[in-house]
């Protein structure tokens, strides 16, 4: 099956499983009065006044916004851009419960505090046609737009990778090189120690992959497979890291010839630590995305629908894609990334073909005991 076509189901049976986990809040019905004068739909974009509030994890990527998504907009709308960080779910809960929602949009990390956002109903269903509308007032085109961008309530935004990093000074270009995830097990090629993560997240479908299991095949997870996988691995494998930047470091200093990373890490190792010999393979990689929803109560929601639209201009999701490594879900973005960052970039068209997307939904529902399994596991080696 082509990986598009395998993320486009995964993602359609996660939003119908969402769908299923309560009666969702209408965009119209907050009980603030600015919001409820907004909730007619949309409308002419320029017409749009005040400010917005937005929440995000904070860091040198809100530096980047700033100048390729907020000015922007502020300039095209009349919009006042107000920022806060970091993103955390206990206050947004906070805000929805008490009625006192500050937020017109916030940014939830991942995939199971989405989930958690949605099943305590903390968000308001998020309007598609709303969406397009003012997408496509700012001039972009809905046909460009991933299908699995948008979810029940909320849309995708900078989606990510767990990645095989491995050293070009090992394995020199002009020679066989790793093409895939999966080379953590081929030992007899790519000889030398290994690094994972200490997490079951991500390991689990890495090693089921390595056993043959395809992406289409891959939920639910069968853990004592992906235990009995990895204990061929065990014997080769100097180390698990914990932060991202620790992945590197082994890399950087010998410790292992290879490595599980987060894509955006061997970026930014290139283009701020001059670090050139980091090759990346990305089939049978596993991509997870953040989110951007807008609190139930909400009191700009117009506002909000239309910031959203801008983020996903094409030359917002390059400029992130070009420092960080991270981009947006609007297709059209490919053709804005510089050469150097492609090979990184989750969404870049040939990365994302080849990798698997995690089923958020199973890792909600069972991922404490995988990581119990996975934890008992990684403590006996």
């Amino acid at each position: 099956m082509n990986k598009r076509a395998t993320t486009l189901f995964a993602f359609m049976a996660i939003a119908s499983l969402i769908a299923a986990c309560g009666e969702p809040t209408s965009p119209g019905t907050s009980g603030n009065d600015q919001a409820d004068e907004q909730s007619g739909g949309p409308v002419d974009i320029k017409s749009l006044s005040g400010s917005v509030n937005l929440n995000t994890s904070g860091g040198v990527v809100d530096e980047i916004w700033q100048e390729s998504w907020w000015a922007p907009f502020t300039d095209e709308t009349g919009v006042d851009v107000r920022t806060s960080s970091p993103a955390d779910l206990s206050r947004l809960r906070a805000q929805v419960e008490s009625g006192n929602v500050e937020w017109d949009v916030t940014e939830i990390e991942t995939g199971g505090q989405y989930l958690e956002a949605v099943e305590q109903e903390l968000l308001t269903e998020f309007d598609q046609e709303r969406f397009r509308e003012y997408f496509e007032q700012l001039g972009g085109d809905w046909d460009d737009m991933m299908p699995e961008a948008v979810a029940t309530h909320g849309i995708r935004h900078a989606p990510f990778a767990t990645i095989l990093m491995f050293d070009e000074r090992e394995f020199p270009e002009g020679e066989p090189q790793p093409t895939s995830v999966t080379d953590l097990w081929n030992v007899e090629d790519f000889p030398g120690p290994r690094c994972i993560h200490e997490q079951a997240l991500y390991n689990l479908e890495i090693a089921l992959a390595a056993d043959g299991v395809g992406a289409d095949e891959m939920y639910p997870l069968d853990v004592e497979r992906a235990i009995g996988k990895l204990d061929e691995l065990a014997p080769h494998i100097a180390t698990f890291w914990n932060a991202g930047a620790e992945s590197i470091q082994l890399v950087a200093d010998g410790e292992c010839v290879m490595s599980t990373v987060w894509n955006g890490r061997p970026f930014g190792a290139q283009s701020e630590d001059d670090i050139d010999y980091l090759g990346v393979a990305w089939d049978s990689g596993i991509m997870a995305s953040s989110y951007w929803v807008i609190p139930r109560g909400a009191p700009n929601p117009e506002s909000a629908y239309a910031l959203l639209a801008t983020y996903q201009l094409p030359e917002v999701g390059a400029s992130t894609a070009n420092q960080v490594g991270y981009g947006n879900t609007n297709t059209a973005t490919d053709d804005l990334i510089n050469e150097d960052a492609r090979p990184f970039v989750a969404t870049y068209g040939p990365n994302m073909d080849v990798v698997t997307v995690q089923d958020e939904q199973w890792w909600y529902e069972n991922g404490e005991s995988a990581e119990e399994r996975f934890s008992k596991w990684r403590l006996a080696q």
